[in-house]
């Protein structure tokens, strides 16, 4: 991450948010989340759960580099 974009990102309020929006806005970008699934859900509604738990696991090792710097 850039130090310009850092700095912006660590000012919002809630980092989870804008991460998991940038990251599906980037997944519909790529045409990744089109289609269903076999059970019936949307890629795009899967997507999002899986970017719940992915997005806490970056930014829990994001804030353990920081602290070891």
């Amino acid at each position: 991450m850039s130090k310009d974009y850092e700095s912006k990102f660590l000012a919002v309020s809630n980092q989870k948010t804008v991460l998991i929006k940038l990251s599906i806005e980037q997944l519909i970008d790529c045409g990744v989340v089109v289609g269903e699934c076999t059970c019936g859900a949307s890629m795009l509604s899967l997507a999002e759960m899986a970017l719940s738990s992915t997005c806490n696991i970056f930014l829990n090792n994001y804030c353990k580099n920081a602290a070891d710097k």
